[in-house]
């Protein structure tokens, strides 16, 4: 990602079917390609209000037995449309979950195989501990989670596909794949209030060769997102 920034410790899982340790917590699918050198994958949240899969992955029917002892899914969230695929309804009905998106995603994600989806508008509570922010700008409803982990006391923000080590140095690139009225101006907006979110940890779910979380100061967020709005100017 950035010679400042420092990924957590990357344990991979001795067995077969079981997802990798993030952080205490936190659980992340193995990587799967997405073509060329990018990757991405699924992170299981766990916490007292119940277990939350955030981002999706087309090979969760491997982790089943896993998640079961993990303590299952209660909820599982998009942060976009380009996460939508049948796997996500194969985890839902598995688990039993509802599935939400921001409602601006609702009509893409269906289209790609998401079957059922119970959407929120703008910011949105799931608890003390999680809550959505509406970042527009890589499509209308491109949503980041904030999660803050009473484990580590940590606090984790999903970027999704909007930040990470494949956007940094090239960030309009995230606006060419979804044009939409509005979007470089939503783009500003949404890196200027990810610059103010106290964040400990970025965890995006894409990435340029291995998928990793990142401890990141406020210093180093600020840079990093100013670095990104300068590509806009």
């Amino acid at each position: 990602m950035d010679e400042h920034l420092t990924a957590l410790a990357r344990t991979e899982p001795a067995a077969k079917g079981r997802l990798r340790p993030v952080a205490p917590g936190l659980w992340a699918t193995p990587d799967e390609p997405l073509g060329g050198p990018a990757n991405t994958c699924g992170f299981l949240v766990q916490r007292p209000d119940g277990n939350v899969f955030v981002y999706s992955s087309n090979r969760i029917e491997e982790y089943f037995d896993h998640i079961d002892e993990l303590g299952g899914v209660d909820l599982v969230l998009l942060n976009h449309q380009d996460e939508a695929t049948r796997f996500v309804t194969v985890l839902a009905d598995r688990v039993g979950a509802p599935v939400r998106t921001h409602r601006l995603e609702v009509d893409a994600c269906v289209d790609s195989g998401v079957r059922e989806i119970d959407p929120f508008d703008g910011d949105t509570e799931f608890g003390p501990d999680l809550r959505a922010i509406h970042a527009p700008g890589h499509t209308p409803g491109t949503t980041a989670y904030l999660w803050h982990n009473e484990r580590d006391g940590r606090r984790y923000l999903f970027t999704g596909d909007t930040f990470s080590n494949f956007t940094v140095d090239r960030f309009p690139a995230v606006l060419g794949f979804h044009r939409y009225e509005g979007n470089i101006d939503d783009a500003r907006s949404t890196l200027a209030r990810l610059r103010a979110v106290e964040s400990d940890v970025l965890t995006p779910g894409l990435a340029n060769g291995v998928v990793n979380a990142y401890r990141w100061s406020t210093s180093e967020r600020h840079r990093l997102l100013d670095h990104c709005l300068a590509q806009l100017d």
